[in-house]
């Protein structure tokens, strides 16, 4: 099962991802990695193989709003 997240994106709107891993290199900034969901929860590939990901990091408060909302099966559709 992938985990299904809510997170602001750079621009400050509310967005749904599903975890693709974070990078830290040792000391306090982590970056979390979400592969974007587009509006009918699907994963946005696009036609050359890439995918859709944001990146997260930054000061507390932005991840006080950071939450797990639910599950979807590999290659599904996420229904909130």
């Amino acid at each position: 099962m992938w985990q299904v997240w809510e997170y602001d994106d750079a621009t400050g709107i509310m967005r749904r991802g599903i975890s693709a891993g974070q990078s830290d290199h040792g000391g306090s900034d982590v970056t979390y990695r979400f592969h974007r969901l587009d509006d009918d929860g699907r994963r946005i590939e696009f036609e050359n193989g890439g995918v859709h990901l944001d990146s997260i990091n930054g000061p507390k408060a932005r991840w006080a709003k950071v939450r797990r909302i639910g599950a979807m099966t590999p290659g599904g559709q996420f229904i909130a």
